[in-house]
């Protein structure tokens, strides 16, 4: 009896190890089929505005997010927004550059980390379509890299609470969003 109860809990333990990989397959499969998914959408994209507007596209249809900014760094510090999703139209005009100082934009830039927000106050951050519109449940700002250099930053508001997993995936499609983001500016240039 000792010998059937040893194996059993031998197995029992051997299948919830083979349960752990199996997710952290899954996870990692998760993250390159996005990295894949974001590099194909981007690729038939030549504008500044048609990549970041086909990033922030990308981000909603695989991540589920409500509204989304992008912004690139300036000389002076300061942040242009480029693209835009579900923003809403009476910001339209607004925060179209936002100046070098202490924001949370500068501080994710400066810090190259993403910064997420639970539970954010009501009319923060609002998430408009043609019937109505609602505030963002959590805010995820990141960093948007390219070979070692800050390409933007991308500020994405969610009508649910974060999952480690957006902020992962932000990070693994940082080098495709950055790579392609510096083509675009350098066509335009």
């Amino acid at each position: 009896r000792r010998d059937l109860l040893s194996v059993s809990s031998s197995y029992e333990k051997a299948l919830v190890e083979q349960q752990r990989q199996s997710e952290a397959l899954q996870a990692q499969a998760w993250l390159r089929e996005g990295q894949t998914r974001l590099g194909e959408r981007l690729a038939t994209e030549q504008a500044l505005g048609g990549v970041a507007h086909g990033a922030l596209e990308f981000f909603s249809r695989y991540l589920g997010i409500a509204v989304g900014v992008i912004y690139l760094p300036q000389q002076d510090g300061s942040f242009q927004r480029v693209g835009t999703w579900g923003w809403s139209p009476e910001f339209e005009g607004d925060r179209e550059i936002v100046p070098a100082g202490r924001t949370l934009l500068s501080e994710c830039a400066a810090q190259r980390r993403p910064i997420t927000m639970h539970d954010v106050p009501r009319d923060y951050l609002r998430v408009s379509s043609a019937l109505g519109h609602a505030t963002a449940q959590s805010v995820l700002v990141a960093p948007i890299e390219n070979e070692g250099r800050l390409s933007g930053v991308m500020e994405l508001g969610f009508l649910r609470p974060l999952d480690s997993r957006d902020a992962e995936l932000l990070q693994a499609t940082s080098a495709v969003l950055g790579g392609s983001l510096d083509a675009a500016r350098t066509r335009r240039r």
